[in-house]
């Protein structure tokens, strides 16, 4: 007894098999993918409006083009796959760059980092969060580099991008996918949790069925049987005593 109270909880993942688990995430991935979709073609519109600020045509039509496109493909052929949804994050980190530069830096910019981040909760897996995160992390040191060695590409505020600065706007990236990360994780494990118990239930009605279908069965068969024996016994003395001559 002291055993099984030691032992930790199993989760639903564990209760349920692969092919339970892959049927259940398949239809959380497919709307993801929906969501997605829908988002880009957001940023798509806001990229585009943007575009009137500085004039930045050329890299806002690249981009607007390649992000939604990476994205589609893989979806078309590998729908509800871990590459699609790690592309997704790619795709979304694009339009941060793009919109980061279509502003010339402005720091307000940076922030879409954190809803193209919090929206890939959407798939309920932690780990597609960091393909995006290191694209975009990279695409920073290097424009940092380019920067701090005499290359104007607008897309900092500062003439020169100092080791600090850095290390503290990836620090707190790498917070915000650590929280998204632990949600995303959390919501997966009440998925399939939920789905565990929705099939525990439906088993457990099942044969609640079953056994109350037995025992009226049963029952009703002894009741039947128990009528018959009593009316039998009851008519049979009379059946006994009945002499045919003495009525005539």
């Amino acid at each position: 007894m002291l055993d099984r109270l030691r032992r930790p909880p199993v989760s639903g993942q564990e209760k349920l098999n692969a092919a339970q688990v892959a049927a259940v995430m398949g239809g959380i991935y497919r709307r993801g993918d929906a969501i997605i979709i829908r988002f880009l073609l957001f940023h798509i519109v806001l990229a585009l409006g943007l575009g009137f600020v500085y004039s930045t045509w050329q890299i806002t039509l690249t981009v607007c083009l390649a992000a939604p496109l990476i994205f589609l493909v893989s979806a078309g052929l590998l729908p509800r796959t871990f590459l699609t949804r790690c592309l997704a994050g790619v795709s979304l980190q694009m339009f941060v760059a793009l919109h980061i530069y279509q502003m010339h830096g402005l720091a307000e910019m940076h922030f879409f980092f954190f809803t193209a981040c919090t929206l890939m909760i959407v798939y309920q897996d932690w780990v597609c969060l960091w393909p995006g995160t290191l694209f975009i992390v990279a695409q920073h040191i290097l424009f940092a580099a380019l920067t701090n060695s005499g290359v104007n590409l607008y897309f900092f505020e500062q003439p020169y991008i100092g080791a600090a600065k850095l290390a503290f706007h990836f620090g707190i990236i790498a917070a915000q996918v650590v929280i998204c990360g632990c949600w995303a994780y959390l919501l997966r494990k009440r998925t399939l949790e939920q789905m565990h118990q929705a099939r525990s239930e439906r088993v457990l009605k099942k044969s609640a069925f079953w056994c109350l279908t037995t025992f009226f069965c049963i029952n009703g068969g002894w009741r039947f049987r128990s009528h018959a024996r009593f009316q039998t016994s009851k008519f049979q003395p009379s059946i006994g005593n009945f002499d045919f001559f003495n009525t005539l």
